[in-house]
């Protein structure tokens, strides 16, 4: 059993890494918003069954991925990335590359399926061991370790199948 002072300050210091999971799986702020509260009013209702543990924010990062997954499944439809481009005005042309890269990380890891993306984002975006991500998405860290590397192979060979469709020279010189 947890007390309520413990779930308040847990759920409080682990809040924004599981929101931030939830808008890499959901793609919306709305519901990545619904998600969390999903998952706050579930882990109060639940605080007597709660066992603390040292794993309790892969505990937490679970139950919101679960959670995340559910709604993705419910609404069976795909969730847009929010406001990725804004005015370009006033900003410089690093700002704009880097939204683009991002931009384009966001399509290419659309193309894989939902474990590559969740163990991407825990892992290279919020910086998660892999011990975590393998309790998280019960999977041999072995595994984890093959599928971030798979993962970024795709996103290497994505980036530079569109750097040659960008760069007319480079198709000149492997045409030759």
């Amino acid at each position: 059993m947890i007390k309520e002072k413990v779930l308040k300050k847990t759920l409080y210091d682990n809040k924004d890494t599981m929101y931030r999971l939830a808008l890499s799986i959901l793609k919306s702020e709305a519901d990545a918003e619904d998600a969390l509260q999903d998952v706050f009013v579930k882990c109060w209702h639940q605080k007597t069954e709660i066992q603390i543990t040292s794993d309790i924010r892969g505990y937490l990062m679970r139950v919101t991925r679960n959670r995340c997954l559910d709604m993705v499944k419910k609404h069976n439809r795909k969730y847009e990335q929010p406001g990725i481009y804004e005015d370009p005005m006033g900003v410089d042309k690093n700002a704009v590359e880097i939204s683009d890269q991002v931009a384009w990380i966001d399509r290419f890891l659309e193309q894989l399926p939902e474990l590559n993306q969740t163990v991407f984002h825990m892992r290279e975006v919020e910086g998660i061991s892999f011990e975590e991500i393998s309790k998280t998405v019960h999977t041999p860290i072995a595994n984890v370790r093959t599928i971030l590397s798979r993962t970024k192979k795709h996103l290497r060979k994505q980036f530079n199948i569109i750097n040659r469709i960008d760069t007319p020279n480079t198709l000149k010189k492997t045409e030759k």
